[in-house]
């Protein structure tokens, strides 16, 4: 059969933080996106897609989409890619394997162009999830060629390799325990960059009320690159890192319906801003977050 799925993001502000609505602005944004073939033998689809590393582990953030969910505090790499021709197994005996090949279209993960991100498998991402009753474990790998990254960076040299491992027992006896560890080898493209992160979440459900909490750590070594998400460039030296943590509740309306609280905060070390010498907090915050999510 044919499958096929428009989905669309629409923000009460604009995602590039302009207050003010200066400029241009993206209260609506593309997200899963494609069209393909669907049997017995599995799904293949083409579009815009998480990549299976990405989708590998999302049952297991019990914050997901909020200030404490595994990227927003620890920063574990999860992206959806355009030019992605994606393949899903079907359930077998408790294990089902997907993968991914993303064309570069002459694009960066940034979106800056780049003529040499040419090849049809730029990135390929694969994951295998095995499930029984309450347990969950799965083995993820993806790879982001060295063209994915800004061609004007001098230190841009490997391709950008990450493995996750995600184990959880979900909703077991109103009990929810998970863990995520994710490796990094040539981290942001870079020749002696890595990184080792992880995340442990715990929740407790009763009645209409779900009580979670969750603490993580992000350890690099070898220098890192640069940092300009915030004001300025930034440099972390040899041996970053930072730890967070959270806590949160939901509370059920329905089924589909439920609003939440969130408490995160997060530190890290102290960032060097290569102009001046001087250090940045750029990364410490903390934040509180409540909300109101229906799920269709």
């Amino acid at each position: 059969r044919v499958v096929y799925q428009l989905e669309f993001g629409f923000s009460l502000s604009d995602s590039n933080n302009n207050a003010f609505n200066l400029g241009s602005s993206e209260t609506l944004t593309m997200r899963n996106t494609f069209v393909g073939l669907a049997g017995p033998w599995g799904s293949l689809l083409a579009g815009r897609l998480d990549t299976p590393f990405k989708s590998s582990t999302s049952p297991l953030d019990l914050f997901t989409n909020t200030l404490g969910d595994s990227a927003s505090t620890t920063g574990f790499q999860n992206h959806r890619m355009d030019n992605s021709l994606f393949y899903a197994s079907p359930n077998l005996a408790g294990f089902q394997f997907s993968a991914a090949l993303v064309a570069g279209g002459g694009a960066t993960l940034d979106g800056v162009s780049n003529i040499d991100s040419d090849s049809l498998a730029e990135a390929y991402s694969l994951a295998l999830i095995y499930t029984r009753g309450p347990l969950y474990a799965s083995l993820a790998w993806e790879r982001q060629g060295a063209d994915l990254a800004d061609p004007s960076d001098p230190e841009i040299q490997k391709a950008w390799d990450k493995l996750r491992l995600g184990l959880g027992l979900l909703d077991w006896r109103s009990m929810t325990l998970t863990l995520i560890f994710e490796h990094w080898d040539h981290a942001f493209w870079g020749s002696d960059h890595s990184a080792d992160l992880w995340q442990l979440q715990a929740g407790y459900a009763f009645g209409n009320i779900l009580l979670k909490a969750t603490v993580g750590g992000n350890q690099q070594s070898g220098n890192y690159k640069i940092l300009t998400s915030f004001c300025c460039d930034l440099y972390a030296e040899n041996d970053f890192g930072f730890k967070t943590w959270a806590l949160g509740g939901d509370y059920n309306f329905t089924k589909h319906t439920k609003a939440y609280l969130v408490y995160s905060d997060n530190q890290a070390d102290a960032l060097i801003d290569p102009v001046t010498g001087g250090s940045s907090d750029a990364l410490d915050w903390r934040g509180v977050q409540i909300g109101l999510s229906h799920a269709f």
